[in-house]
């Protein structure tokens, strides 16, 4: 994972993005949710992935950061990631954690 860091601003007033060096995160598992592929006139291929990670309670990721999946693809994280808590229901399977969706544009 790397995390955001806001800097200076560009010449239009935008302030510029940089990452932190990776932090490795524990994971509980990944999977693939979707694939696509767009062609538009006079225009290579594009794919667009994405992936669902679940992560430990506490793991703290924000909208605006990026995960290195273990191919070494770089993915950044798409809208907020959702927290879920046990239940009463589910407390003998210590189901809790956090829900981050990932994706990655190629072309």
């Amino acid at each position: 994972m790397s995390r955001q860091i806001l800097g200076d601003r560009d010449a239009h007033g935008n302030q510029r993005r940089t990452y932190r060096p990776p932090e490795i995160v524990q994971v509980y598992g990944i999977a693939p949710a979707s694939a696509t592929e767009q062609a538009s006139l006079g225009r290579d291929w594009a794919t667009t992935s994405t992936w669902d990670i679940y992560a430990p309670p506490g793991t703290e990721l924000s909208a605006y950061d990026r995960v290195i999946l273990p191919d070494g693809s770089e993915c950044e994280v798409i809208g907020t990631p959702r927290t879920w808590s046990q239940t009463g229901f589910a407390d003998f399977l210590q189901a809790s954690g956090v829900h981050v969706i990932v994706q990655k544009k190629t072309g």
